[in-house]
């Protein structure tokens, strides 16, 4: 017989190896969950990509979105227009489209075959119909003259949801911004005020500036963009000549519409450059253009504008926005002041922007 104390370190070890049994399967327990863990997110990754390969390779194209693209178009003998389209068209069959970031017009539509037709009401309950032969793809829209044939613009469809008239309007200028006697033209007071005839180097246009004014320009080497800055004391007037704000206003075909008219180059021109004076300005707000004449440069835009001015005290600014047209420039003039001194300045301003020449 063995000893009894030889038999102690025997209950030691069996116990030893009862824990090791143990941890053994709780850790059999933890791979289960960590694989059952993994398999799950794999079918989740599986389930979205058999969502994406349906989406995009399996599902029938719609024609239910938002839509965006722009073309530039280009004629012998004429300078290059560019356009900006905006379709949007949902499941109700409601539809807007929305031209240069503007102009927009809102109704219903309706697809047959290959043909696309849309009917629009405007604010005065008037009536228009469009309609264009279409090319559906799962991320493009063609839409083509049905007569001629010709492409007209190839829109890409966006990832937000289409919703008609869902966009805010734009703050409405205050009640007191309007323009008064802007086109009351007395040609020798014009010259008195504005006597120093001013030319920038690329030869974008010609102007004349008052007596004393402080001026500074540049341009360019490619000649598509000059610039000029008149000032004296707290009175400053700021020129912009650029090309492709010519060409996104389709400059050329200024001869083709009403005087006045919301379509003209010229007003469309005055649009897109609110923005960017928005954008230069704080808190900037402006009235409705009016049509602006003196100028021989022909037909114009002029608007007033206020805005923060900045400084110590917050002074606010007021001044006029005018928008000139040449055959290659969309001529851009800022001359803002003080709005407690707007009245002082007002004749000078008014005779600067009517000395404009090419």
């Amino acid at each position: 017989m063995k000893p009894a104390d030889e038999s102690a370190p025997q209950k030691k070890k069996k116990a030893g190896g009862k824990k090791k049994k143990k941890k053994a399967g709780g850790g059999d327990a933890l791979d289960k969950r960590v694989l059952c863990g993994i398999a799950a997110v794999g079918a989740v990754l599986l389930g979205f990509l058999g969502f994406m390969i349906y989406d995009f390779f399996l599902k029938p194209p719609t024609i239910v979105g938002t839509w965006r693209g722009s073309m530039v178009e280009h004629e012998i003998g004429r300078y290059l227009t560019y356009t900006k389209y905006e379709l949007i068209l949902d499941e109700q069959k409601r539809a807007s489209m929305t031209l240069q970031e503007k102009y927009t017009s809102v109704g219903t539509y309706s697809v047959r075959g290959n043909r696309l037709k849309l009917n629009f009401t405007d604010e005065d309950g008037e009536s228009s119909e469009r309609e264009y032969k279409i090319k559906l793809g799962r991320v493009t829209l063609t839409l083509v003259d049905p007569e001629s044939g010709k492409e007209i613009v190839e829109l890409i469809r966006n990832l937000e949801k289409p919703k008609v008239g869902g966009k805010t309007p734009p703050p409405s200028a205050p009640k007191d911004l309007a323009v008064v006697d802007a086109n009351k033209v007395d040609k020798a007071a014009d010259e008195r005020l504005a006597s120093v005839e001013f030319l920038p180097k690329d030869g974008a246009f010609k102007l004349r500036h008052p007596q004393g004014w402080e001026a500074t320009t540049g341009s360019r080497p490619d000649n598509t963009y000059s610039w000029a800055t008149f000032s004296h004391e707290s009175a400053k007037i700021q020129v912009y000549a650029d090309i492709q704000g010519s060409l996104m206003s389709g400059s050329d075909s200024a001869g083709e519409h009403e005087e006045g008219s919301e379509s003209a180059p010229v007003h469309v021109a005055h649009e897109l450059y609110k923005k960017t004076a928005s954008e230069e300005f704080g808190d900037y707000s402006e009235s409705k253009p009016i049509v602006f004449k003196g100028s021989s440069l022909g037909e114009g835009r002029i608007s007033v504008f206020t805005a923060a001015g900045g400084g110590l005290f917050g002074s606010k600014l007021r001044g006029y926005h005018v928008t000139l047209l040449t055959k290659d420039r969309r001529v851009s003039i800022l001359c803002h002041c003080p709005e407690k001194e707007f009245a002082k300045y007002k004749p000078t301003f008014l005779a600067v922007c009517r000395s404009f020449s090419r």
